[in-house]
């Protein structure tokens, strides 16, 4: 009774953790591009986005400008 009981527990922890890492949020500055099996396959937008949690991967790309400090040349 007390191994079922350990078992279900042990079976939701890991369904719980793979619908977490299936979504992603996105910022509105801020693209992922999804890549299947080492393939880019498509780039999302700002919002919410789900993606196969073992399958896939994402990476995030900001849009934002950066500046740097460039010395002066002579």
């Amino acid at each position: 009774m007390m191994i079922n009981l350990i078992i279900a527990v042990i079976v939701l922890i890991f369904i719980l953790a793979l619908i977490a890492s299936a979504i992603k949020i996105v910022p509105e500055y801020q693209r992922l591009v999804i890549f299947r099996l080492g393939r880019a396959i498509a780039v999302k937008g700002p919002g919410l986005v789900i993606i196969w949690p073992i399958i896939d991967k994402a990476m995030v790309v900001d849009l934002r400008e950066q500046f740097i400090e460039v010395t002066h040349q002579t």
